[in-house]
């Protein structure tokens, strides 16, 4: 059975929400678009209390978008204890590390018109992000060291990363795990035990859209 939570209070007509994650039973985010005050602001809720209420996070404490034409990727994001980021279609990344309350916005790809389709942290510092350009035919990867708040172009040394499907971290572990999904580029599913530098074949030859 399911209860409405925050009715006329949180999201309206107007708003996109993209994904909601929980810690645990009480503490939990909900990210949305721009709107609101201006529509230059995410729109962002926290709750503490398993949703009874919930409280949109100051605008004070989200870095504005980048123009009139960014927004966040619909369930592109990930988490790391309290740490959570996600990516938008203006090449950047958001990033709390205090389950909402506050945020910080970095660039990920120079070209603002990039996507930052997928992220992956196997730390508190170390992830990837996968990037496609604006038409969604050219994909490049980017790593980070410092968690997110400086980003580089990278390429695996061997193995083949499957970055047209998913990119998933089994939990408890620094495996990432990625997939295939593009039958013009490849297809299969591998996994990295030292942050993206080689991967090791799991197979191949199979579509695999999603992992988890």
């Amino acid at each position: 059975t399911w209860a409405q939570q925050g009715a006329g209070t949180i999201f309206n007509a107007s708003s996109l929400p993209d994904f909601m994650y929980a810690w645990d039973a009480n503490s939990a985010v909900a990210v949305g678009d721009p709107n609101g005050p201006g529509t230059t602001f995410y729109e962002i809720y926290t709750t503490t209390d398993g949703g009874t209420p919930w409280t949109r996070t100051p605008t004070a404490n989200i870095p504005a978008k980048l123009n009139a034409t960014e927004y966040a990727i619909v369930n592109d994001y990930t988490v790391k204890g309290n740490t959570i980021w996600f990516g938008t279609n203006g090449g950047r990344c958001y990033k709390s590390v205090d389950k909402g309350l506050n945020w910080t916005v970095a660039v990920v790809s120079a070209t603002n018109t990039d996507v930052v389709a997928d992220l992956a942290f196997v730390s508190a510092t170390q992830g990837i992000a996968v990037v496609s350009d604006a038409g969604g035919t050219t994909l490049t990867t980017y790593k980070t060291t410092d968690g997110g708040t400086t980003w580089a172009l990278f390429t695996a040394t061997s193995g083949t990363f499957y970055n047209t499907g998913d990119l998933e971290v089994i939990p408890n572990s620094a495996t990432f795990v990625s997939s295939g999904a593009a039958p013009t580029i490849a297809l299969g599913t591998s996994y990295s035990v030292d942050h993206g530098a080689t991967w090791v074949t799991i197979d191949t030859a199979v579509q695999h859209t999603a992992l988890g």
